[in-house]
């Protein structure tokens, strides 16, 4: 008998109680030791399924993996592995992925009949025949693969192949007689998991150049944990993963890339921890000492002043700043009605695993990959990442007035036009305060106005590079995300350019949000949100949009030194000075 279990319920269709597993545990007099591991965000039903968002999901159940389950393992190493889920095929496929082949796992599968999870155990050994068809022949072109695993029901191959663009190679797995409820022991599932792991070895061996394997399962969820658990990360090409939907045309979508597509995640070494360590030691100093203090001044100042100044008169010297006390400006609250005057930072970040948390007593967590990636896109220039938390901490302060917490932030990317608008008052909001609060402590960087806000517009948009950063899919980008891209270096280029002078030109500037849009990039829905595709796309059909502040339409598409497929590349490569110099081009030659 095992010295213990490790249960992990995958859970998004439906619940699965602890009741159902822990019956599923060998009978005893004494009840074994066992841990479970709870993977469940929301229930929502099947044929919701174009709402769950799975890019979010993808990186928690990954933070799941690494930070508790393995962790835990490698604590008990006499624990066996037991898998239950109700959750759709990509997510169980990257689960498994994620949990790699370092440890046996037993799969559970709810009886599709009967709904419960009950083994109908067969001991006969009896292996269920099957078919595959897999890569003998050697290829050195680029190439793309299609694999079609077919265990519960068959796929026709045209529909496909209607699905993947330049795919010329099919190979697949089959059961001789498909089915629902076909499986019966562990032996079974293993043995087909292993045809699966043989398909993936023959692409690598035969075909090398391979760009990606689009793999299209029909299987039972266990089984498709086990599949991702057979996927080595060092030899098998990505895989590229759909979601069925009969109701759609094409009826298959692409859900997810299990591997990272891009760099790998580096590792954190002991000396880049204690600089982190330092950076969070500098952070909880400034935090609690000179940031609440600031705001804690401003509180004594509103006592004074009562509501008589608008926010921005409230922070900045006096001025003309009347672009900025209009429309939504008008109701922004100041500093002093902010958490910022009682936060702390807290040396824990148990619950700050999406980069951050701030709990109810206003206690800030953060992560440290958060960090870590900050201060490698800041090349360690510690004066630098201090700023850019300085303003990660306006801005998501005054979110929390907006009413983004951690507990209504749960797919408010559904939402792109208000979160985008929400964003962008909350990055002007933090730049300005930190122009003020660096006025205070830092005056020598703050004397040069136009340098100060373009460094700050540098800093901010390398923060935003960090948080996606830690999505490893670099072949897609929310098309939010890529607008307030644009959107920065934009304002960027208006700053640097002669015709602003001051500080009341730059207000001028930041109170007015650039409409800048992109057109000829595949667009995919996802959990309703909207998602450029950074592949595949034809450079004649690229294009620009821009509403400047007269209200004329711009448009341009490549030409001269301005190349909009480098604007692309500088996103998938997550290269901001190419974006920005491809930007710089274009506005040189529309300014007026």
């Amino acid at each position: 008998m095992s010295e213990g279990y490790v249960i992990i319920k995958h859970q998004v269709f439906g619940e699965i109680t602890d009741a159902d597993v822990l019956q599923q545990l060998p009978k005893s007099d004494v009840i074994p030791a066992y841990k479970i591991f709870d993977l469940k965000r929301e229930i929502i039903p099947m044929e919701n399924i174009h709402q769950l968002d799975s890019l979010e999901y993808r990186i928690y159940q990954k933070n799941v993996i690494d930070n508790e389950i393995k962790p835990f393992l490698r604590e008990h190493p006499g624990y066996k592995v037991l898998y239950f889920g109700t959750a759709t095929i990509p997510l169980a496929l990257h689960l498994g992925y994620c949990f790699g082949s370092w440890k046996d796992v037993e799969v559970y599968l709810l009886h599709r009949e009967r709904m419960t999870w009950h083994w109908w155990n067969d001991d006969s050994n009896k292996q269920l025949p099957f078919s595959t068809d897999f890569v003998g022949e050697e290829f050195a072109g680029p190439i793309d693969v299609i694999f079609k695993v077919e265990a519960t029901y068959s796929m026709q191959e045209d529909e496909l192949k209607s699905v993947v663009e330049n795919a010329n190679k099919v190979i697949s797995l089959r059961l001789e007689a498909l089915g629902k409820d076909v499986f019966r022991n562990q032996e079974q599932l293993k043995a087909f998991a292993h045809q699966f792991s043989l398909g993936l070895d023959s692409v690598a061996n035969f075909l090398p150049n391979t760009d990606k394997i689009h793999l299209f399962p029909t299987v039972p969820v266990g089984l498709a944990f086990l599949m991702g658990t057979k996927i080595n990360p060092l030899v098998t090409k990505p895989i590229v993963t759909y979601q069925y939907n009969a109701n759609k045309t094409p009826k298959h979508e692409q859900i997810l890339i299990l591997q990272e597509t891009g760099q790998p995640e580096t590792n954190i070494t002991e000396e880049d921890q204690r600089f982190i360590d330092e950076v969070k030691s500098d952070l909880k100093a400034e935090l609690e000492n000179k940031i609440a203090a600031f705001a804690g001044s401003k509180v004594e100042d509103k006592k004074r002043f009562g509501n008589t100044l608008s926010w921005i008169q409230f922070i900045l010297p006096r001025g003309n700043y009347s672009e900025m006390e209009r429309g939504l400006w008008k109701s922004i609250p100041d500093v002093a009605e902010t958490i910022l005057s009682s936060s702390t930072l807290s040396k824990s970040t148990n619950q700050a695993a999406d980069g951050f948390f701030i709990s109810e007593s206003n206690e800030w967590q953060i992560n440290d990959r958060f960090v870590f990636n900050i201060m490698n896109r800041l090349n360690r220039d510690k004066a630098q990442i201090l700023r850019a938390f300085r303003m990660f901490i306006f801005h998501e302060a005054l979110h929390l007035h907006q009413g983004l917490t951690n507990y209504t932030a749960l797919n408010i990317g559904r939402f792109p036009r208000v979160l985008e608008e929400a964003d962008y008052i909350a990055d002007v909001w933090a730049m300005i305060h930190e122009y003020s609060y660096s006025k205070l402590h830092y005056g020598q960087d703050a004397k040069n106005e136009k340098e100060f806000f373009k460094g700050i517009i540098d800093i901010a948009s390398k923060t935003m590079w960090a948080f996606d950063d830690l999505d490893a899919n670099n072949e897609e980008m929310q098309i939010r995300r890529v607008n307030r891209y644009l959107i920065w270096y934009w304002n960027y280029l208006q700053i640097e350019d002669r015709n602003c002078k001051n500080l009341e030109n730059i207000i001028a500037i930041l109170a007015n949000k650039p409409l800048l849009e992109l057109r000829g990039l595949d667009i995919r829905a996802q959990a309703q949100r909207t998602i450029y595709r950074l592949t595949g796309f034809k450079i004649e059909e690229l294009e620009i949009g821009y509403l400047d502040i007269s209200g004329r339409i711009r448009r341009a598409s490549s030409a001269g030194g301005f190349q909009l497929n480098e604007v692309v590349k500088g996103f998938r490569e997550r290269n901001g000075e190419k974006i920005l110099s491809q930007l710089k081009s274009w506005f040189h030659q529309i300014r007026e």
